[in-house]
């Protein structure tokens, strides 16, 4: 967790620093190193996200589904 924080703050320091559009010939193989780590941390955060929401829906699809076996026993007393 630690290592993606600092990888997005790296991120964001780079966006914000204002980068040019304009290249120099050696700054393609940097703008490719950029965009590598843009897209990797990119992923990371996503599954970072999916996580915790895959879990959260695990949860909810067991809760909803003793609420199902506990009205089932209920109707047949």
């Amino acid at each position: 967790m630690k290592q993606l924080q600092v990888c997005l703050m790296f991120a964001v320091a780079l966006l914000a620093s204002g980068w040019s559009c304009a290249q120099k010939q050696g700054e393609e193989k940097e703008k490719s190193g950029i965009e590598a780590l843009t897209e990797q941390v990119g992923r990371e955060a996503a599954d970072g996200i999916k996580g915790p929401i895959e879990k959260a829906r695990r949860v909810d699809a067991l809760s909803r589904e003793r609420v199902q076996d506990m009205d089932a026993v209920e109707h047949s007393e």
